[in-house]
């Protein structure tokens, strides 16, 4: 497709620039790793990482790099003529929900069932850092049905119970009482911690978000 793009161009049809092929995910210490490609032959992907919009000027990417956690990464197409795509954004719920809590997790269509409490877990090792009250949040993010919470459960090492909250949530258009809380006493060092979670979509099974954790 890369040389029929460049066709189109020289016979001078008229044609939406594809977007970059962008690559990208977090690492460990929240930075980017970035790698991408150009969907047209002889063009350019021009790439910022402060916010702003690309521009021809703007720095060409030519191999993977690595961008900063705070960076804010946006490219586009740029072909020979000047001509340029609309600009790829990296979003993720880290940033989007980073008032909210750390991600611990994500909940999809294919893991609830319709109108009745399924148990789904996700794993909260490595957040849970010590004794002390943590905040746990559902929020949804797409889809045609809301996400309902009968409650949750937060265990150690597989099977010890650390605490329960136990109250009827929902998170959607509109959200109430989404957040459960969690006392953690006689924290051990190197123990697993993992959320068990009573969910279910109201009257479909489309409903799509993220579990997001805070220490209070």
């Amino acid at each position: 497709m890369k040389v029929h793009y460049l066709r189109y161009q020289q016979a001078g049809y008229k044609f939406r620039m594809p977007t970059p092929m962008i690559t990208a995910k977090r690492l460990a210490d929240g930075g980017l790793s970035i790698s991408g490609e150009c969907p047209i032959a002889g063009g350019s992907v021009r790439y910022t990482l402060d916010g702003t919009e690309p521009v021809p000027a703007s720095k060409e990417l030519t191999a993977p790099l690595e961008a900063p956690k705070d960076a804010t990464f946006k490219a586009a197409t740029y072909a020979a003529n000047g001509s340029h795509s609309l600009t790829w954004t990296f979003s993720d719920e880290v940033n989007k929900f980073a008032q909210i809590g750390k991600k611990i997790g994500e909940w999809k269509s294919s893991q609830i069932s319709k109108g009745s409490s399924k148990e789904v877990s996700f794993d909260a090792t490595g957040f849970i850092d010590g004794n002390g009250s943590y905040v746990i949040t559902f929020q949804f993010t797409n889809g045609l049905q809301r996400l309902d919470i009968d409650g949750i459960e937060i265990v150690r090492n597989g099977s010890d119970p650390v605490g329960k909250d136990i109250h009827h949530g929902f998170t959607g258009g509109s959200q109430q009482a989404n957040t459960y809380t969690i006392k953690v006493d006689n924290y051990q060092t190197g123990a697993s911690f993992t959320v068990k979670a009573m969910i279910y979509g109201d009257t479909g099974d489309d409903s799509n978000g993220v579990v997001l954790i805070r220490k209070q």
